[in-house]
């Protein structure tokens, strides 16, 4: 009869601490999934960054002619500065790859919106503010308007 008693505590504990794991432990998964993408996007960016830079001395000229777009990119790839173009944002479902404006003078990948339909802010909101904190920025949340004067090493910017 003790035996009894005691498997039912202990599978009644058990569920407590699922429960309890699934309750609170969700922000913790949630906040270091965010972090995980943002420092991925900033070794991507600095990966591009690089290869460009690179191309640009050994080359003679700006990848894709001075074109800016798919052509600038995949010039990287094909001339063997990068392996593969890195996958760029992922958040919210969504893929956006990198992409070289020469107009904007930046590499780029999409995050998205601030805000989402219910006025919440977006994943790729929290992933630009969390890479900013990662970089020592002063008051990450203060993220800068696009533009040709975007400071160097700015890892995020907020379009129109």
């Amino acid at each position: 009869m003790t035996t009894i008693i005691l498997v039912a505590i202990g599978i009644l504990m058990a569920l407590g601490v699922a429960v309890m794991v699934l309750f609170y432990g969700g922000d913790a998964v949630k906040s270091a999934s965010t972090k995980g993408e943002a420092a991925r996007l900033l070794q991507e960016s600095a990966q591009m960054e690089h290869s460009v830079d690179l191309f640009e001395r050994q080359e003679g000229r700006k990848p894709g002619n001075g074109v800016s777009g798919d052509a600038a990119a995949n010039d990287l790839v094909t001339k063997d500065y990068l392996h593969g173009l890195p996958p760029g944002a992922q958040v919210g479902g969504t893929t956006s790859p990198w992409k070289i404006s020469y107009e904007d003078g930046m590499i780029e990948s999409s995050l998205g919106q601030k805000y989402d339909a219910d006025g919440k802010e977006t994943e790729g909101w929290k992933v630009c503010v969390s890479a900013r904190s990662m970089l020592h920025l002063p008051n990450p949340e203060a993220v800068p308007a696009c533009s040709k004067t975007l400071p160097a090493g700015e890892p995020c910017c907020v379009r129109g």
